[in-house]
């Protein structure tokens, strides 16, 4: 009866539109000028005149907040104003379509800007990409005084300017710092166990950080391509580390369906350190490989093109 009357006979809980903050309506003030929906101001007034926001805002709000997106567009070249309206620059409709807040953008093209005169490393690019609106940062906590220790000694490899320690973005700064340090242990293989215990967190916010930096990196790829071309294949391998978790010695093996960070250093330990490495192994061999498994090792043989006659011989041998 109280779970019927709660969510079935209750009052109807009110809804509001994401539409007026500024970080959504810059967003999709671009998506429509890149997508040329609309080319002017009016356009843009009477597109927003027609959302759910304008039915809870009133106009005068609502020109207000579109002439303030407008202006951050402009000011930051990723819209360029033209005679009969707005047009989306290279940079608007790049980022427009990765479908990432241009205020991240923003950050990511002066990250990659900074890396064409010093020397990177790939916490280089996590700290940029957790520096961004889009990946919410851990907590800082009061035990985490270690993350301003190790601040001082990689400060040289960051990309994006440190605030003034008086400065009250300093404790975001240190925020992300912490996330950058997350992500970074994560493709350094630190168990699963080791980082709830370090960073106070759950495994499955360990997994949220990775999905959105998987997406950040891949916006940062994209970009480089653009600002820093040199960037593209170092940014490449730090993606598919951050997707498996794994250090860049075992990129080669992760490659093969099925086979994720555990298997890869299952077979790395046994002396398989690359795909080719597992060409002409019987197939006994790989499946008694921890982890492997005649199922796994059948898979794998199959992916490096050793599922011919001599390789059908072999499966059937093993499995008698």
């Amino acid at each position: 009866d109280q779970i019927f009357y709660n969510y079935i006979l209750a009052d109807t809980e009110p809804i509001y539109s994401k539409l007026g903050s500024q970080p959504a309506l810059r967003m999709h003030l671009l998506s429509v000028i890149a997508t040329q929906f609309v080319h002017d101001a009016e356009g843009m007034y009477k597109f927003i005149q027609s959302t759910f926001y304008a039915y809870q805002t009133d106009e005068f709000t609502i020109k207000k907040e579109v002439d303030t997106a407008l202006e951050f567009l402009l000011d930051n070249q990723l819209i360029e104003k033209m005679d009969d309206g707005y047009l989306s620059t290279l940079f608007g409709t790049r980022t427009s379509s990765l479908y990432i807040d241009p205020l991240s953008a923003i950050q990511l093209k002066k990250a990659l800007e900074k890396s064409c005169d010093k020397e990177t490393t790939p916490l280089s690019f996590l700290h940029a990409i957790c520096s961004t609106p889009d990946l919410r940062s851990l907590y800082l906590r009061g035990t985490d005084a270690w993350v301003e220790e190790k601040a001082e000694q990689i400060q040289q490899n960051l990309l994006l300017d440190i605030p003034s320690s008086s400065n009250d973005e300093y404790e975001w700064f240190l925020s992300d710092l912490k996330t950058a340090f997350l992500l970074e242990d994560w493709i350094e293989e630190v168990p699963y166990d080791a980082l709830v215990s370090k960073y106070n967190i759950w495994p499955g916010d360990v997994h949220n950080v990775v999905d959105i930096a998987e997406w950040l990196l891949h916006a940062t790829r994209e970009f480089a391509r653009m600002y820093n071309f040199s960037c593209v294949s170092h940014i490449n391998n730090l993606l598919i580390r951050v997707q498996n978790g794994c250090k860049e010695e075992l990129l080669n093996l992760v490659s093969l369906k099925g086979i994720g960070r555990v298997r890869a250093r299952a077979l790395y330990h046994e002396g398989f350190k690359t795909v080719n490495d597992l060409r002409n192994v019987p197939l006994e061999r790989i499946a008694k490989i921890k982890t492997i498994g005649k199922a796994i090792a059948t898979n794998i043989k199959q992916q490096i093109g050793e599922n011919g006659v001599r390789g059908n011989k072999e499966l059937r041998s093993f499995q008698r």
